[in-house]
């Protein structure tokens, strides 16, 4: 039997169809293939907590004495207990409550203290805090171990000045010890209390006077 040219042709592209058919379903099967079995590893985190330094005055950070009126007689003392002769409701000043700045570890360690007044009194000789004459003022802080903070006392377990003694600031921006090692801890014993006690002279010219206190903290060496 006689096969035409065109019937020879057909055949020819069924057999191109077949074979490109089995090479399509031969990559389908091999892009099929999965790994079997089961592995694990492990990792680690580290984590590395440093000590911090830190106090607050958050728990009382201000002293406002309110209006004075200069006492004709001479220059006279005010102070931020409310117990000086010349404070209070019967002295020259209309504050009548007792005020302070109290100073709290609220870091993880323990630490030094200083304290240190942006101005002075010009009795000390170098500040201009009230300046007049002739009379002259002065400004001092007091440190008591205690705290304003319901949840905490008195820290200071190395004092490097008198408790309860007032002291002249004399060089303006000059940092002092407050307290050796002011201890930390949530609720443990973490604070100090400051009082100011200011002279005010009698020919004073009227004026707004504030001091800014700066407090600074160091890790103990």
């Amino acid at each position: 039997m006689d096969i035409s040219n065109k019937a020879l042709s057909m055949f020819l592209l069924a057999a191109i169809v077949v074979s490109l058919g089995g090479t399509i379903v031969s990559l389908n099967k091999l892009g099929s293939v999965s790994t079997t079995g089961y592995a694990t590893d492990t990792g680690t985190v580290q984590l590395t907590v440093a000590q911090s330094v830190s106090i607050t005055t958050s728990d009382a950070d201000t002293v406002n004495f309110g209006t004075c009126t200069p006492f004709p007689g001479g220059a006279v003392t005010i102070n931020s207990e409310n117990g000086s002769n010349t404070s209070g409701a019967n002295g020259i000043c209309g504050y009548a409550s007792i005020q302070n700045i109290s100073v709290r570890n609220d870091g993880t360690v323990d630490a030094s203290l200083n304290i240190s007044a942006s101005n002075v009194g010009d009795n000390a000789g170098s500040g201009t805090f009230l300046d007049s004459t002739p009379d002259a003022s002065d400004i001092a802080y007091k440190v008591t171990n205690a705290s304003r903070q319901g949840g905490s006392s008195g820290g200071c377990s190395a004092s490097t000045t008198p408790f309860g003694v007032y002291k002249n600031f004399t060089v303006s921006g000059q940092s002092e010890d407050l307290c050796g090692n002011l201890t930390w801890g949530a609720s443990s014993p973490n604070s100090v209390v400051t009082d100011y006690q200011i002279v005010v002279p009698s020919n004073v010219p009227e004026q707004s006077a504030s001091v800014t206190i700066t407090f600074d903290a160091r890790t103990l060496v």
